[in-house]
């Protein structure tokens, strides 16, 4: 019976460890955003500059046929990888979208006509989802709450709501309460 419990308690302790790593531990799209990089080139084919931003935040990027000719002048230093292949697709004309670790690149009426959009669920549990929405209402033209479920409904392309969830993630945690100081008891006697 003393074996049984032993096991049961290194077991527990096992699974709260792992559990405490993997809270620890950042998600693919946090290591691209946290990962920098400094890139200076003189027009250089697209492609290339993808392939190496590809390479330092752990990225599969897909191009479209628009993609092969366009040439960019690039002077970044230390910009979290996220960003930089943001402007450096911006700064040609371009388009993407982000679904997980991938990212597909084009002309933006194609993009936009291929990937189009669709409803996502993002569920809150600590911020008012009216409040959530006020803050988010630029990025997404519809944005829709749940009051009774405290959730919002947005309907978006992927890369949007991917950028909408890594702010909900920093809009959505608990309220810190300041505590107010305990009123000292008067103490009898003294005058």
């Amino acid at each position: 019976m003393q074996e049984l419990h032993r096991w049961r308690r290194k077991l527990v302790a096992a699974l709260a460890l792992t559990a405490l790593a993997c809270l620890l531990i950042p998600g693919p799209t946090s290591l691209a955003a946290e990962r920098l990089v400094t890139l200076d080139a003189e027009d250089a084919y697209l492609p290339s500059v993808l392939r190496i931003l590809a390479e330092k935040g752990d990225l599969n990027i897909i191009t479209g046929p628009g993609v092969t000719g366009t040439r960019i002048s690039i002077h970044m230093k230390d910009v979290p990888v996220d960003q930089a292949v943001n402007m450096v697709v911006r700064a040609a004309g371009l388009a993407y979208e982000r679904i997980g670790r991938s990212i597909l690149v084009g002309d933006p009426q194609t993009l936009k006509e291929e990937t189009g959009l669709s409803s996502h669920v993002v569920e809150l549990k600590y911020a008012r989802a009216s409040d959530v929405q006020a803050a988010l209402q630029n990025l997404a033209a519809e944005i829709q709450v749940d009051e009774g479920g405290n959730r919002l409904i947005v309907v978006t392309s992927p890369r949007v709501i991917a950028e909408i969830r890594e702010i909900v993630v920093q809009l959505d945690q608990p309220r810190h309460l300041v505590r107010r100081p305990a009123r000292e008891p008067a103490h009898r006697g003294w005058r």
